[in-house]
């Protein structure tokens, strides 16, 4: 056999081999523990008994699908971790984060998966189970905190951890001073029910109560006399929720005016959900186009939130409407048009043969004529 022969049959087996391989490297699927998690905050210094607010970023950065999962809502799978200066990490845990029922089973994440979720942290229950569970503020003292989270698999292994974030409590001074002397008396008087959202951010519902009252009243008096202060956004959001719910329309008007102003303050993380707060409002009052409006407010500062991302679905869909309109309209356009111009010229150019076919036919007959002459 000649040596060309040869030469061609080898290179064709390589060619045949990497066929066969290609498509094995292609359908590679990556472990669990190759995706990325990361966490991170808007804000990394705040004053006592503020929420921290904090994002968790799940990603595929490999070249390659991963299986896994994208349940990274607080639950079985994802916790959050704290500790306070150079302290051992204890795992957050709050009523307000119930255990997650899943349902389903894992799935691969292509190449450049990402998906993020938000959340905040305040208040913990006790993490040693043997003890009767109580609640704490974890950031109360003036200091540093790590923050950390770990995803494991639907298994609950194969554990994904994160970066550290650091958070730096301040100590208040001059007026956020004075009015944090102001929340630690209103934090007395609501730590039986804190978990239901935080003395700073809950809603006090539509029902009064004498307890509800005092504490109400003592935000009133926190927003009057600390009204530029970074507490005061707080007060605004939590009385804004609770004014907005009742019955009576000077209540409710109340509430949409402090609800505005929480959701004017583009570093209060609390901004959205006051947009988002109004547009129940007005939802609720049968107010379907003021409701729009705060629609397209949060499709702009916010285009990333649920209602952000349908209004602009939405108008993108409109648009397409739109245009798909104006194009019908213009070939309509067009077309009648052409048959305008057709039944123009029909006429003319049935008046231009019947011409031609006399002018012929004179012919002829003069022809025939100067024949018999």
């Amino acid at each position: 056999m000649k040596p060309n022969v040869l030469k061609l049959i080898a290179l064709t087996c390589v060619q045949v081999a990497v066929a066969v391989s290609s498509p094995a490297r292609a359908a590679e699927i990556g472990d669990f523990n190759e995706l990325t998690l990361k966490i991170s905050t808007d804000r990394v210094e705040v004053l006592p008994l503020e929420p921290i607010q904090f994002t968790v970023t799940l990603s595929n950065q490999t070249n390659h699908p991963v299986k896994g999962h994208s349940m990274i809502e607080p639950g079985d799978f994802l916790r959050i971790y704290v500790a306070k200066g150079d302290s051992a990490f204890d795992q957050f845990r709050t009523s307000d984060w119930p255990a997650l029922a899943l349902s389903g089973g894992p799935v691969i994440l292509q190449r450049g998966f990402r998906r993020s979720v938000s959340g905040y942290l305040y208040y913990a229950h006790a993490p040693d189970p043997d003890k009767q569970p109580h609640g704490a503020y974890l950031f109360e003292t003036p200091g540093l905190y790590r923050l950390k989270a770990i995803l494991t698999d639907m298994k609950g292994q194969n554990p994904i951890e994160s970066n550290t974030l650091t958070i730096e409590i301040k100590e208040p001074r001059g007026e956020d001073a004075a009015a944090y002397e102001l929340l630690k008396a209103l934090k007395g008087m609501s730590d039986r029910n804190v978990s239901y959202g935080g003395f700073l951010m809950r809603d006090f519902g539509r029902q009064y109560h004498p307890r509800w009252e005092a504490f109400i009243d003592k935000q009133e008096e926190l927003l009057s006399r600390f009204p530029k202060r970074q507490y005061a956004r707080y007060a605004e959001y939590s009385l804004g929720l609770t004014y907005s719910r009742r019955d009576d329309e000077q209540d409710v008007q109340r509430g949409i005016s402090l609800l505005k102003k929480a959701s004017r303050h583009s570093s209060f993380f609390l901004a959205e959900d006051a947009l988002r707060a109004l547009r129940g409002v007005k939802l609720k009052r049968g107010q379907r186009e003021e409701a729009k409006e705060y629609e397209g407010e949060m499709a702009a500062r916010f285009p990333n939130s649920p209602e952000g991302r349908d209004y602009l679905e939405r108008q993108y869909i409109l648009e397409e409407k739109k245009k798909e309109r104006h194009e019908e309209q213009q070939e309509q356009q067009k077309q009648e048009e052409k048959d305008e111009k057709r039944a123009l010229t029909w006429p003319v150019g049935l008046g231009g043969a019947l011409g031609i076919v006399i002018v012929v036919g004179l012919v002829v007959g003069l022809k025939k004529w100067a024949a018999r002459t």
